[in-house]
């Protein structure tokens, strides 16, 4: 699909709402009713996602480059080749396309699940990781419905109310994508803005060919923000310690323990104002620790804490982006079924992925050319910008105390929140004199 010059009107009037976004729902009927009888197929996702907006000096080649190459899921796939013969190409610089994995069910395959924050950059790194070993990423919403039934890695934005656990058993390991939240909320409200907040499959299906085109204006950004702001942040917390503590249930506003009917009301919001699960929240009292039936002994991934934190910001970034890519390589080498290309090969198509725009479809820097507002009239309030640092402070202060010392990937999670509060800190010193 071309991508659409600026055509909606956007001076409309658009009327936000106290419901929060859903960017790709299911029927309300499937999902809530009558549950998932048949093989539901995920749409192939084949081209690159970046999101990269304004940081701070603090990422010097970030600020260059200022946007990378965004992963659209506009493109359709064609013919897949599904043999277990197929051979990576290391010869040569080039970009060739990812393909689907060996579909033959009894073909030994060990999947990796990529999570985040919405708009955290997740698919920066599956792009990566299709660099690394031309294989798809399968997305957790279905969009198409297509032959393909298992993939080498998959996406999610779960437990977040965008995202769904469709991959079932599939997945063995998380990586975690992180982002500065000052960005991954912007880039969350734009995508939204963009498919006119959609509330169902059907409409962000017909907007699809809206992303990564536009930005809103900034009358309908400060509506927005001022609306969800602080919920989204405290999401932006909740989704990090959903993963690294299991699963354990907590409330978003609170950050306590709390059950698995007040989990449920938090992952499909729709139905509820933000008082009444704050009110219910606060009526439960003490609370047993409980984890996500996903993430227990018995359920579908037993161990969800990622292996591997990766910050989006390092990954495109010039310097620092082969290293967080060894990273990714070190995950998935030696798994069944997975491929790498030689580490002599991995700088090029670095180079081709973030800088080339080799896969040759839209990117968040098509949004510069829509004549709409920069990127740095969408601000925040100096209040705004103090619960950010105050939420990353308290999740650095959690993770660099107690048991988590002696945990890696925790060690990995408070070195670059440690980056954010710096970063978030020098943008107020600098724009909130």
């Amino acid at each position: 699909m071309e991508t659409k010059t600026r055509n909606d009107n956007r001076g409309g009037g658009l009327t936000l709402t106290l419901e929060p976004m859903r960017m790709s729902n299911t029927p309300t009927i499937l999902r809530k009713n009558t549950g998932v009888k048949k093989t539901l197929q995920f749409v192939f996702i084949v081209a690159f996602c970046g999101t990269l907006l304004h940081t701070s000096s603090f990422h010097r080649s970030a600020k260059q480059l200022l946007k990378s190459p965004i992963h659209s899921s506009l493109q359709k796939l064609g013919k897949s080749n599904f043999s277990p013969n197929r051979k990576l190409i290391v010869d040569t610089c080039s970009w060739v396309e990812p393909e689907a994995v060996n579909q033959d069910p009894t073909f030994n395959l060990f999947s990796t699940l990529i999570i985040a924050y919405p708009g955290a950059g997740k698919r920066a790194a599956y792009m990566q990781l299709a660099g690394l070993t031309q294989l798809l990423t399968g997305d957790d919403w279905f969009l198409n419905d297509h032959e393909t039934e298992r993939y080498a890695f998959y996406k999610t934005q779960y437990p977040h109310h965008e995202g769904v656990w469709s991959w079932g058993e599939r997945a063995k390991q998380t990586v975690y994508i992180l982002q500065n939240p000052r960005t991954a909320i912007q880039t969350y409200m734009f995508l939204a803005s963009e498919i006119r907040y959609s509330q169902n499959w059907s409409t962000s299906y017909a907007n699809l060919d809206r992303t990564f085109t536009l930005r809103p204006p900034i009358t309908e950004w400060i509506a927005w923000r001022d609306l969800r702001f602080n919920t989204e942040m405290h999401y932006y917390r909740w989704h990090i310690d959903y993963w690294m503590e299991h699963g354990l249930l907590r409330d978003v506003y609170t950050h306590e323990l709390t059950n698995v009917a007040n989990f449920q009301r938090l992952t499909d919001p729709s139905q509820y104002t933000e008082a009444e699960l704050m009110s219910y929240q606060s009526g439960l009292g003490f609370v047993q620790a409980d984890h996500d039936r996903h993430c227990d002994n018995d359920g579908n991934m037993g161990d969800c804490r990622p292996v591997l934190m990766v910050s989006y910001e390092h990954l495109i970034d010039q310097v620092t982006g082969l290293q967080e890519v060894a990273k990714l390589a070190a995950a998935i080498q030696n798994k069944a079924g997975i491929d790498i290309i030689p580490e002599k090969n991995r700088q090029c198509v670095w180079d081709e992925i973030v800088t080339g725009r080799v896969t040759g479809v839209r990117d968040d820097r098509d949004r510069d050319s829509d004549g709409g507002p920069s990127l740095e009239q969408y601000e925040f309030t100096l209040d705004q910008m103090q619960m950010i640092i105050e939420q990353l402070k308290a999740m650095y202060s959690k993770y660099n105390s107690g048991v988590w010392i002696d945990i890696p990937v925790a060690q990995e999670l408070v070195n670059y929140l440690e980056v954010y509060i710096l970063e978030n800190e020098l943008f107020v010193s600098e724009n909130f004199p």
